[in-house]
């Protein structure tokens, strides 16, 4: 049976306030509308049937289309995934589903998020990312439009970012939202006693002004969540972590977000499913040769010491010239050995 939103609203601007209160990977312009969604829930609560949940993914033809939509939470039942907004385990779900279908050959992740919550983000990113890797599949990302913060975050688990001319990405920070409410208490004749058991026990809290000390430790907080992100958008990306964290959080439209260095191309929902499709038939090449061959095992490169001592022999350094004069040797050395036997012989 439904439950009465009027009901929950209270209680959900108060999990929607605490969870602002924690550092989010959220485009600063949706914290108002995310702490506004005090009447929305999640659709198991509002007793959404199943029949009516999205689908895991959708296809244009052989490439598989994972939505992501809205303020992103940990877990897709969380508060955080109300107001239309997703959990990073249930978009997870979605892509290793859209992975494992045997007819897909690519999957395009297509994202209007403002970001959400830091806890799971990046474990996502780096599961999703090994995920494609395992299923030997392209990933492919497109704005829809807006992936900022933590769903620009998902976009660098993709092998390719296309963005529309009007697509904003970016926002490549942590945000925390502190209400100090001491002024209005006073104002009204309240007071409240904070009792603690630590110097930082109460930081934060909103019956007190924020102190120096507080403030240094959740800038200490922020900056080092703020580095994996970084680390995170260079694991994916044509730009490093001083790079990423440069650009101040800034968000960016088509062609700049392109100059930027945080897209790769510019053009329609199209372009994605086009490049989705052209980078698995790239790959798929050199996987039907290795079957063509029929290689239980294929071959390791030699390493770097190897390939150092055949140039400072052969005065070789590209390995296919390497080869050849590896093998011209051999046969050198084969002629030398079955003269000197029937020598010895004589």
């Amino acid at each position: 049976m439904p439950l009465d939103l009027s009901e929950r609203s209270a209680g959900l601007r108060a999990g929607i306030a605490a969870a602002l209160a924690r550092p989010v990977l959220l485009y600063p312009g949706a914290l108002d509308s995310v702490r506004a969604a005090s009447t929305f829930m999640v659709r198991a609560e509002a007793g959404e049937s199943a029949s009516r949940s999205p689908a895991p993914f959708t296809r244009e033809g052989d490439v598989a289309v994972v939505r992501v939509e809205g303020p992103l939470a940990q877990r897709a039942w969380s508060c955080m995934g109300m107001f239309g907004g997703d959990g990073y385990d249930a978009i997870e779900s979605r892509v290793r589903g859209a992975l494992a279908d045997a007819s897909t050959k690519a999957v395009v992740l297509r994202l209007d998020s403002p970001g959400g919550e830091v806890a799971g983000c990046f474990e996502a990113v780096r599961a999703i990312r090994a995920a494609s890797a395992a299923a030997g599949k392209p990933l492919v990302a497109y704005v829809d439009e807006m992936a900022a913060s933590a769903a620009y975050a998902l976009a660098c688990a993709c092998d390719t970012i296309v963005c529309p001319d009007t697509g904003l990405v970016g926002s490549i920070g942590v945000i925390m939202q502190l209400p100090d409410e001491s002024a209005a208490m006073a104002a009204e004749g309240l007071a409240v006693s904070i009792i603690t058991s630590g110097a930082a026990k109460a930081d934060g809290h909103p019956a007190l002004p924020l102190s120096t000390e507080a403030r240094a430790r959740f800038q200490a907080e922020v900056d080092h969540l703020a580095q994996i992100f970084a680390g995170e958008v260079a694991a994916g990306r044509p730009i490093d972590a001083a790079e990423a964290l440069a650009l101040d959080a800034r968000v960016f439209h088509g062609s700049l977000a392109k100059a930027a260095g945080l897209v790769d191309a510019v053009g329609p929902f199209a372009l994605a499913v086009s490049t989705a499709r052209a980078l698995a038939d790239r790959r798929s090449p050199r996987t039907n040769t290795g079957a063509r061959r029929g290689a239980s095992t294929p071959r390791k490169p030699m390493n770097e010491e190897l390939l150092a001592a055949i140039a400072a022999v052969t005065g070789e350094t590209e390995p296919t010239k390497q080869a050849a004069a590896v093998s011209a040797l051999h046969a050198k050395l084969s002629t030398t050995e079955t003269k000197l036997s029937a020598a010895e012989k004589a």
